[in-house]
């Protein structure tokens, strides 16, 4: 069902907010907080994702956990509703169960489903025909128990017994609180994130049943990546200065509401950071991913100098079956359009403008740099005719773009072709046989070393012992 394994943990995620909001619009959560947990176990090659939500009830938990396509959720209330998503680990496991109980009742269900079984029911080899209510009949083992503890007990959890995934990504727990922390509908974390409370304030208000769910993995808490500062390269930091509130619309419709963080847009921000690019989200669950917006901007690298988030709230734009973008429709070209408009346009402008102002002025550190040096040149001499020629080279590419500094320019020329060797000016001692064999020994370190720092380092460290 998927292109990558992970995307069955957002799918259970998915199911497990549901469940809450559910349970929290017909009751209170009294002794508990609501809640996810997963848990991987690498040595039982087992993972578990488990929730205090609403669970199902006795006489609906045959049609809920086995019907499919049938779902009685609606994209305007509920993040999942396809029907489809609870089977997603069928493909990845030998062993799928579901545990269930709702509120008040004494009773509990397990579905457990053979999906090496079924694997092979559905080969190419197996020539027995089969509709598929046969197969499901098949494969599941599906029981009621009575429940001992207490009757006001609420769950759901999915068992995935006997993990198979390729390179092992559903064992892997680093991997799983990098992707869930994109992912889920998770908080920001105040102690990292300082503009938090104006973020999800602003939410709060704007987007129609806005929420943040405490979710673990091993017992740890998972917030959202984001930081007051973010990675460019080479250890350059660009810092959050401060954010910008969106709202995305036309005359008639609101599509969206997000934010974007301020920022100098130094350079790409460095992908390992999991905080590059504009993300979509719906029920505050990504849909797509960092690059889903690339199209929008007039280079497409230039979503990934951003940091931000936008929410949709127009019900009319459906994510597809996989959640890796929008069904596409009207809807869809409206908001992307209302994107390009508010962010789009603007920042592809706002960006070229603070490279320009940094090349501006790196160009001028440049220029400054290469006057100073041919300015050493011509008070102490130069130490190789290549390193001569390399200063005047670029200086005529410096007149060519910068008329302004045309005059200065022609009169270091005019000195730097007068320049004697520094050998000639401080070292007058010297047998003529050895500055020859000195200035051809500089010629050569010059000629034959790609960095002219460093030839410029050794030719100055033979000098220093002459």
């Amino acid at each position: 069902m998927y292109s990558n394994p992970l995307m069955l943990l957002r799918e259970y995620v998915q199911n497990s907010v549901d469940a809450i909001d559910e349970f929290s619009a017909n009751h209170r959560y009294k002794n508990s907080e609501p809640k996810i947990d997963i848990v991987i176990n690498g040595r039982t090659k087992s993972l578990t994702i488990s929730d205090n939500g609403f669970g199902i009830p006795v006489e609906r938990a045959w049609s809920s956990l086995h019907d499919l396509g049938r779902s009685v959720k609606r994209i305007s209330h509920n993040r999942g509703f396809r029907g489809i998503g609870r089977l997603g680990g069928l493909g990845y496991c030998s062993i799928l169960k579901f545990v269930t109980k709702a509120k008040g009742e004494r009773v509990y269900t397990v579905s457990e489903w053979d999906c090496a079984k079924l694997r092979n029911l559905l080969s190419h080899d197996n020539k027995i025909a089969m509709d598929v209510t046969e197969l499901i009949e098949e494969v599941v083992n599906f029981s009621q128990y009575p429940y001992h503890e207490s009757v006001e007990d609420h769950f759901f959890s999915v068992e995935l017994h006997n993990v198979l995934s390729s390179r092992d990504i559903l064992m892997n727990v680093p991997v799983i609180k990098s992707y869930l922390a994109q992912v889920a509908p998770v908080p920001f974390d105040k102690k990292t994130f300082k503009f938090t409370d104006r973020i999800e304030e602003y939410l709060a208000v704007h987007v129609p049943k806005y929420e943040t769910y405490t979710i673990t993995v091993n017992s740890e808490t998972i917030y959202k990546p984001y930081t007051n500062e973010v990675p460019i390269g080479k250890g350059i930091m660009d810092r959050i200065s401060d954010i910008k509130l969106i709202k995305f619309h036309d005359d008639n419709q609101v599509f969206a509401h997000g934010w974007m963080a301020n920022l100098a847009h130094m350079g790409s921000i460095n992908p390992t950071s999991n905080v590059d690019g504009i993300r979509l989200r719906m029920g505050n669950i990504l849909v797509g991913d960092n690059y889903s917006l690339c199209e929008l901007f007039r280079e497409r690298r230039f979503n990934n100098y951003l940091v931000g988030e936008i929410h949709v709230v127009d019900h009319s734009v459906v994510p597809n079956s996989r959640r890796d973008g929008f069904e596409d429709n009207d809807a869809k070209d409206a908001l992307y359009n209302s994107i390009i408009k508010e962010i789009g346009l603007p920042y592809s402008k706002t960006i070229r403008d603070a490279s320009k102002q940094r090349n501006s002025t790196r160009q001028e550190t440049e220029h400054k740099l290469l006057i100073k040096r041919a300015q050493k040149i011509i008070q102490e001499g130069h130490l190789s005719v290549y390193q001569s020629k390399r200063v005047i080279a670029d200086l005529k590419r410096m007149r060519r773009a910068d008329e302004n500094a045309t005059t200065e320019i022609d009169g270091l020329l005019e000195d730097l072709v007068k320049s004697k060797h520094a050998l000639d000016k401080k070292h007058t001692k010297l047998k003529a046989k050895t500055r020859a064999t000195l200035k051809k020994t500089f010629d050569i370190i010059f000629a034959e070393c790609s960095n002219k720092d460093e030839a410029h380092i050794i030719a100055k460290q033979i000098m220093s012992i002459v």
